[in-house]
């Protein structure tokens, strides 16, 4: 059973982002799958953008790649009027099995650090 994270984004912190970044949903990402699901209630009209991180080969481990596209799709999704929440959920056995072990095997802490954090 895959693990889910659910994020609420709250108006003000929409209009505050686009201050800062203004990116558009690309068509297709390497390592993650997208989607958009409208979801209409008296209340409000907000849907919810869906992103599934997207590499059961390797239990979705946190590479380099899956961080740039999953921060890119949030951030896109995120500058969305019509998306109130974004899900996140992984694809296969595992939600994510952490980080990218041979990928950063050759890293020190502070490079590998500052590899995730030039994303954010």
């Amino acid at each position: 059973m895959n693990s889910t994270l659910i994020f609420r984004i709250s108006k003000n912190l929409k209009q505050t982002s686009r201050l800062f970044s203004s990116r558009i949903l690309k068509s297709s990402y390497d390592t993650v799958l997208v989607s958009t699901h409208a979801h209409t209630t008296k209340e409000t009209a907000l849907g919810v953008g869906l992103i599934e991180l997207n590499q059961p080969k390797t239990l979705n481990s946190l590479s380099d790649a899956l961080f740039a596209d999953l921060i890119h799709a949030a951030n896109a999704l995120d500058d969305m009027d019509d998306v109130g929440s974004i899900v996140i959920t992984g694809k296969g056995k595992a939600f994510a099995a952490g980080a990218n072990i041979p990928e950063m095997s050759d890293a020190a802490f502070a490079d590998a650090y500052k590899s995730v954090c030039e994303y954010c």
